[in-house]
């Protein structure tokens, strides 16, 4: 599928989550609704090799959940 979803935390205690979808999953090119954020609802990235980078040049890099919770 298209349909993607995004469990983050900005304090390691408290987790929110993101939904968004690929518009080209080849190029991993993908749209992302920040609105439960306060941010935009239509939010373009890109996704290659674990790092998801915004338009703001921001990235995230993926992590597992234990590499998380251990971090707090």
């Amino acid at each position: 599928g298209t349909d993607i979803t995004l469990l983050g935390t900005d304090d390691g205690e408290l987790f929110w989550t993101l939904y968004g979808k690929y518009t080209n999953k080849s190029n991993g090119s993908l749209v992302i609704d920040f609105s439960p954020k306060g941010g935009p609802a239509n939010l373009m990235a890109q996704y290659a090799d674990g790092v998801l980078t915004f338009q703001d040049g921001n990235s995230w890099k993926r992590v597992a959940i234990s590499d998380v919770i251990e971090m707090s």
